[in-house]
């Protein structure tokens, strides 16, 4: 065999070995993209009722109240709130049966839009602070005007009293102290009034 000859043999060769090797490249590609579509698509038909596994270590449901909170669950715990809320009027205030029914009704009102308020902040917990505590104040806000239409003037001087004593236990001693020391001279003798008028109400019961 001459040069020429073994040159050419050696090109056809090398040309049959490169055009095999890539027989062998196309064919791996197609099998793995064919693998990967079967997972995808086999994850869709399942309509993404599990999580990653990646994520989680191992297969979980995923809970379709998170996002959306069920009606019946937010119902129950307003409802409860709200008999809490009543109970304690009641307990400050001697309603008579009338304000008992309309307090009911305006606690489960008011009662309803917190607990979904918490809920809401309960599942992206990303959102603003003062956000959320404006929404609170506005809930509030509301319910005590709403009281107004039902109380009357003495039983709304009692409520605020104890909304005010609530605060007020809430508060640290450094808060306590930085509230009195802000205060007029009038505001102080009321303050003093008010806890000599407590203290004696104590003592008489």
């Amino acid at each position: 065999m001459n040069w020429h000859g073994f040159s050419t043999m050696r090109s056809i060769l090398l040309k049959t070995i490169k055009n095999n090797t890539m027989k062998k490249v196309t064919f791996i590609l197609l099998l793995a993209g064919t693998i990967l579509f079967s997972n995808v698509q086999a994850q869709i038909d399942r309509g993404g009722e599990t999580t990653s596994k990646k994520e989680t270590g191992k297969d979980m449901p995923v809970d379709p109240k998170k996002d959306n909170p069920d009606k019946a669950d937010v119902e129950k715990k307003a409802k409860e709130m709200a008999a809490d809320w009543t109970k304690m009027m009641d307990d400050k205030l001697s309603l008579s049966a009338d304000q008992e029914k309309k307090a009911m009704t305006v606690n489960m009102k008011y009662a309803k839009q917190l607990v979904e308020l918490k809920m809401k902040h309960h599942n992206n917990p990303g959102a603003s602070e003062a956000a959320i505590k404006t929404e609170k104040d506005r809930i509030t806000e509301a319910r005590l005007k709403e009281y107004k239409g039902f109380l009357n003037k003495e039983q709304m001087a009692k409520f605020n009293e104890h909304r005010s004593d609530l605060k007020e236990d809430k508060m640290s001693k450094e808060e306590k102290k930085e509230k009195i020391e802000n205060m007029t001279p009038e505001e102080k003798e009321k303050l003093k009034a008010e806890k000599e008028k407590r203290k004696a109400e104590k003592s008489s019961n």
